[in-house]
């Protein structure tokens, strides 16, 4: 259903209708509120730094909740596979750009009060004799890799939200050779430990959530040595 601030029946809370919604703003505040009702909804015409999105409903926070930038205005926020967003904020000036180009915050939603911190996801390799492709959830994740002598991916990496765990390896972030394939995949070549030197090396191919990593932004605290 496609819904505007003139079909909000509290002033400036725009509500979506539990079935698969459409929430237009306009100029002056929106609070867009969503409900936990397993759809996909729509908000269009999102201003920065006056509307908001009440997603208190969902019982999520910001580190529960994945953010997928296609474009300086376009968004795709998901909660644990049940819950999802497609958001497109208003052209801001071009003085109002952030230095990194993300528009979207935590400042951005309103979240319910007393929701504990999400517990780590563990995703640890299925096989040791085979290449894997490693999916992330919304959920703050660790990658566990042990050495098999195989190129895996992970996909769908958080930036300053998951980690990769290379402790069985005995290495560090120094030792890691990484090559940028292009921009959103970069290729990490793993130092094989002591134990296993007359072998061939691990590789991790490393996409993130937004397709935008670049060797620039890989820094030693995404990792776990």
């Amino acid at each position: 259903m496609f819904l505007t601030p003139f079909d909000a029946p509290f002033g400036d809370v725009l509500p979506d209708t539990d079935r698969r919604d459409t929430l237009q703003g306009f100029d002056g505040r929106t609070v867009f509120t969503l409900s936990n009702d397993g759809r996909t909804d729509s908000v269009l015409g999102f201003e920065d730094g006056t509307d908001l999105i009440d997603i208190s409903a969902w019982d999520a926070t910001w580190a529960k909740i994945s953010v997928r930038q296609i474009s300086l205005t376009e968004y795709v926020v998901d909660y644990l596979n049940e819950e999802r967003i497609r958001l497109t904020f208003d052209m801001p000036a071009a003085a109002d750009i952030p230095a990194d180009g993300i528009l979207l915050t935590a400042d951005d939603f309103i979240f319910a009060e007393g929701v504990p911190a999400p517990s780590l996801q563990l995703r640890p390799e299925a096989t040791a004799a085979e290449k894997e492709v490693i999916f992330g959830t919304s959920l703050p994740d660790v990658f566990l890799f042990e050495y098999d002598g195989e190129r895996d991916t992970v996909r769908r990496f958080e930036i300053g939200k998951d980690r990769i765990d290379l402790a069985d390896y005995g290495t560090s972030f120094g030792a890691l050779e990484v090559t940028e394939r292009k921009v959103g995949r970069l290729s990490i070549k793993i130092p094989v430990p002591d134990a296993e030197r007359d072998l061939p090396p691990d590789w991790l191919v490393l996409i993130d959530i937004s397709h935008q990593i670049t060797a620039a932004d890989l820094s030693a605290d995404m990792f776990i040595f």
